[in-house]
């Protein structure tokens, strides 16, 4: 079998919507910054966390960004249910899988072994630009 498959990896494999908003939370408290409701946070869902926190904090994005990775790398995201079983399924079956990711090399470095999913390697390639419409 030649079939190929690419996952998303956040809200996908991983279930981070509720570590996500907690993380925002936590680093906005930290800061001493207003946190944002869910509902302010919602139009800046599919963009960068970068993105996110100039839409919403301006001159204090980086102060915001900064206490945001710190708690976030201390967070572990859960696989959602399921996935594990899919996976093992899908690998029995020849196909080949990948991840994408908007993350950081790092980051998803990180995530991928909280949550334990084996991937074989986890590396950038700058030549492929892919976005969710």
């Amino acid at each position: 079998m030649d079939a190929k498959i690419i996952f998303d990896v956040d809200g996908t494999l991983i279930s981070h919507r509720d570590g996500y908003l907690c993380n925002v939370q936590d680093a906005a408290k930290y800061t001493g910054l207003a946190a944002p409701s869910n509902e302010k946070l919602w139009p800046y869902r599919k963009l960068t966390m970068e993105q996110m926190a100039v839409g919403i904090y301006g001159q204090d994005a980086k102060k915001f960004i900064d206490a945001y990775r710190q708690i976030s790398s201390e967070t572990a995201y859960p696989l959602i249910e399921g996935v594990n079983d899919a996976l093992k399924i899908l690998k029995e079956r020849g196909y080949a899988m990948g991840i994408l990711s908007h993350r950081s090399s790092a980051s998803f470095a990180r995530r991928m072994e909280q949550s334990g999913i084996g991937f074989i390697r986890v590396r950038p390639d700058y030549d492929i630009s892919i976005r969710k419409s």
